[in-house]
């Protein structure tokens, strides 16, 4: 049997990979030849939890061929680093701006990639050569895009702004390694306090009563390690999904969390529907964003009977004093540019909160260092007043009968 070389048009025998008139590998002419599938708001679900490519594959492709093509990928149990991350979706953005098909843009960053992005990033490429859209594809790499963040790809691949999906990406993880930075430099010294404490606090036994500093620096570590292992079980309880859930009832520092899950849910919701998802889907879409139980549940119960911003507002997903600005882009018509703006407000009001939060935790570990200094220091004058009365009482007792150091 023969076919056609797609570029020159000479008679090529089927399963020669290569055409012998022009030298074009046939596989890649052909796929470069095949008309891109349309891309229709109807296509895109709200975000689903991870799960295999053929899930989510194009309907020209059988589930058995984006199954056989894409290779199977072990990715190890660390992450990428933040800016590593970072670097690999601004890349992609540029090639994106650029016009490079996003196949061929991942396999040029795949070798200047390091770690596991080495391997995600061709795994990523072949789902795409397999017919997979953009946002299936990833659901390779969960080391590179959140679950929750390939909601916001799959709205941006239906209004033709990826490159800004990617950006808005890396720009969130750029926030993130800033509000990281911030918290190491906010609890660097009094962290640095309380080491001292911890090191400097038997000294004064060592010296007066000749202990060990081994044996005197126990109950030290001891209080230190008690202190960690609280920090670390609070933040373990604190990102249980059934825990978050009652972060919605609680005061501050909790409401930081809730204006974090606010803003996520602005965000994912401003591109759902500018991408021209209906207001069901765009709902859920926005809700997956979030990874939040509480908003989840409250999308999932939502009735659409009412204007939608009197349904957000009864889902608590925005602030009252948000309200207002809701039901005047409703009215108007600009909701997809109110929530955007509602959000990048929201992450102005979180990076305030997170930095009066970071005070707090400063005094805190300083006033915990100051505690174990002043410790130290009248446990020294205890040592040092009993050790002076000892002796004055032993001299006493060698003085002749009758004779006083008063």
């Amino acid at each position: 049997m023969t076919d056609r070389c797609p570029k020159c048009g000479a008679d090529v025998r089927v399963g020669d990979v290569e055409c012998g008139r022009c030298g074009v590998i046939l596989k890649k002419a052909r796929a470069v030849a095949t008309p891109p599938q349309a891309v229709t708001p109807s296509t895109f679900a709200p975000s689903a939890p991870a799960g295999p490519v053929r899930e989510h594959v194009s309907p020209t492709r059988s589930t058995a061929t984006v199954s056989a093509d894409t290779p199977p990928l072990n990715l190890p149990v660390t992450r990428p680093g933040l800016r590593a991350r970072r670097d690999v979706l601004e890349s992609l953005a540029r090639l994106f701006e650029a016009g490079v098909p996003p196949s061929e843009a991942l396999k040029t960053l795949a070798p200047m990639a390091s770690g596991s992005l080495r391997r995600s990033l061709p795994a990523v490429a072949a789902a795409l050569d397999g017919g997979a859209t953009l946002a299936a594809a990833f659901e390779v790499a969960p080391d590179l895009i959140d679950p929750s963040d390939r909601g916001l790809i799959r709205a941006a691949e239906a209004i033709g702004e990826v490159d800004g999906a990617f950006r808005a990406l890396a720009l969130a993880l750029e926030q993130r390694i800033a509000l990281r930075a911030r918290l190491i430099r906010a609890v660097a010294y009094p962290v640095f306090l309380l080491v001292t404490g911890v090191l400097l606090s038997p000294l004064p036994s060592v010296f007066l009563s000749g202990r060990s500093y081994l044996a005197a620096l126990v109950p030290s570590l001891v209080w230190a390690a008690a202190l960690i292992g609280l920090a670390g079980a609070l933040v373990a309880v604190s990102a249980m999904p059934a825990v978050r859930v009652l972060f919605w009832k609680l005061p501050w520092p909790a409401t930081l969390y809730v204006r974090h899950v606010r803003n996520r849910f602005a965000r994912g919701l401003s591109a759902a529907l500018g991408a021209g998802l209906g207001a069901r889907d765009a709902l859920g879409l926005a809700a997956g964003t979030t990874t939040d139980l509480h908003a989840e549940r409250a999308i999932a119960r939502l009735s659409l009977d009412d204007a939608l911003s009197a349904s957000l507002f009864r889902a608590q997903l925005i602030a009252p004093e948000e309200r207002v600005v809701i039901v005047a882009a409703e009215r108007s018509g600009r909701m997809p540019d109110a929530l955007a703006d509602l959000a990048t407000r929201g992450e102005e009001s979180l990076a305030r909160g997170m930095t009066t939060a970071m005070w707090l935790l400063n005094i805190t570990v300083t006033g915990i260092a100051v505690f174990m200094a002043v410790q130290s220091v009248l446990e020294g004058h205890r040592a040092i007043t009993s050790a002076v009365d000892g002796a004055m009482k032993e001299l006493e007792r060698e003085l002749p009968p009758g004779f006083t150091l008063d």
